[in-house]
């Protein structure tokens, strides 16, 4: 599946692999602590920035640090509800669209809080395994 294929996509993530086996719910382990790497925006935060997203699940910070000059965008505090961040003010949504080859996240700006608009799409560039692990 191409990078193609998922644009603009926030499917339920499956094991493609094996369509018998039912899906796996989304944890905040899924986008926390990993090296995210950007490969498509349409916002502040440009291509081959980095995304952190660390904290607790009810004070979620997601920090853009651009490669340079070497600047960090720190949108919004939100929070981990039924398998994605939520922005506590309303302004994005951070979603899980693929695990397999490798994670893929979206986040999708909302203008009529108050924000920019648009979006971007990350990659886990871990290398650890597309299975959760």
């Amino acid at each position: 599946m191409s990078y193609d294929d998922l644009k603009g996509q926030q499917a339920a993530v499956t094991d493609e692999a094996d369509p018998g086996v039912p899906e796996r719910l989304i944890s905040y382990d899924d986008f926390k602590g990993r090296p995210w790497k950007i490969i498509d925006s349409t916002t502040d935060c440009p291509q081959d920035a980095r995304i952190s997203i660390d904290g607790p699940e009810t004070n979620v910070t997601v920090t853009c640090m651009e490669p340079k000059p070497k600047i960090a965008l720190i949108f919004g505090s939100g929070h981990f509800k039924a398998g994605k961040i939520l922005a506590q003010n309303g302004e994005y949504t951070i979603s899980l669209i693929t695990r397999k080859p490798k994670r893929i996240i979206v986040a999708q700006f909302n203008s009529t809080t108050g924000g920019t608009g648009g979006s971007w799409t990350a990659e886990d560039t871990s290398g650890s395994g597309s299975d959760g692990d």
